[in-house]
């Protein structure tokens, strides 16, 4: 499911390209990448992959890579041979692998050894560029790396059969989604809109936006409840859509008011908080109570202090206070 988390931030990454916040750019870029190993490792770990996974896995990291590098380009900071080297070789996987996925229901998408090497290039390529300047050196080895991984996977294409022991059901999200994950779909869509208008400079929208979010989460636990339709699937999608709007938006939020070197750790700490406490609650069994704040009170507590005036000077000291709270082993009992 952290997928769905990497291809959210791979659009918000693109977004900010556009703005003179490479810092802001850089840590979402280095946080998706976090998330993207954390997936590997946990399929690694469980071997619990379907072809969705590796499906929407794989497409989340050509995504990144791609729309950063179209936003590079048009900003005048990534050659357009470059451009037409990584789309071209991604398109030509993405249209092969859908091929003879559609022929197998038991295939997977499975990244070679030099497929993972071109990306490390790649990812390196793109953070030089957003941290100072295009490195010849760097974007050449990842042009020739790319160019090779294509003649490569002709021959060996990065395609897996399960074997029998590791065949798992083909799930569909017409069966996965429930009536409360609709409301939590729209949290997704409400952090996003959050995100947008804090980068337009749109402020006081973006933070009345969290508070509507906050609602809305509510009522997706609410309604969750009361048809007693609570599902694994439905946990692991509020998780994701609260990182969005109560840890990705409150620190695009943050970033607009306050980019002092201070403020840029701070709001990293508190960003990295944020991804922790998802990690966590995917795998807490705790009933009845919160290990660390809840995320969603995020929702609460930072419009309150943007409405009120606070300084964006102590900004800062906030999110930090806020995200060690995040991770701290305190027992909170929940409210029903």
């Amino acid at each position: 499911m952290f997928y769905f988390l990497r291809i959210i931030l791979a659009i918000v990454v693109m977004i900010t390209l556009f703005k003179p916040w490479r810092i802001l750019t850089l840590l979402l870029f280095l946080v998706t990448i976090l998330v993207g190993f954390a997936d590997y490792a946990r399929f690694k770990v469980t071997k619990q992959y379907s072809q969705v996974d590796s499906i929407l896995s794989s497409f989340a990291d050509k995504l990144l890579i791609d729309l950063s590098a179209i936003a590079l380009y048009i900003e005048g900071l990534l050659p357009v041979w470059v451009l037409v080297v990584f789309l071209t070789k991604d398109i030509l996987f993405i249209a092969g692998g859908f091929y003879t996925l559609s022929k197998n229901q038991y295939a997977v998408f499975h990244p070679s050894t030099v497929s993972k090497i071109t990306l490390f290039f790649q990812v390196v390529a793109i953070i030089m560029i957003m941290f100072d300047k295009p490195d010849q050196i760097l974007l050449l080895t990842a042009v020739f790396l790319t160019l090779g991984t294509i003649i490569f996977t002709y021959f060996r294409p990065e395609i897996k059969i399960l074997k029998k022991k590791e065949q798992l059901p083909q799930f569909t999200f017409k069966n996965l989604i429930k009536p409360a994950d609709y409301f939590t779909m729209g949290n997704v869509l409400l952090g996003l809109l959050s995100i947008t208008f804090a980068i337009l400079g749109r402020t006081r929208i973006a933070a009345s936006i969290l508070v509507v979010a906050v609602i809305t989460d509510y009522f997706d636990g609410k309604i969750a409840r009361m048809t007693k339709t609570s599902s694994e699937f439905g946990k692991q999608l509020d998780s994701l859509a609260d990182t969005v709007s109560f840890g990705v938006a409150p620190t695009v939020i943050a970033f607009t008011l306050n980019q002092s070197r201070l403020a840029i750790i701070a709001f990293s700490i508190f960003l990295i908080c944020g991804v922790l406490r998802l990690a966590k609650y995917n795998i807490m069994e705790s009933q009845g109570y919160y290990i660390g704040m809840p995320i969603t009170l995020n929702g609460i507590i930072i419009p309150v202090l943007y409405f009120v005036g606070l300084p964006a000077l102590y900004l800062p000291y906030i999110y930090l206070i806020l995200g060690i709270l995040m991770v701290a082993p305190v027992q909170l009992k929940k409210r029903r």
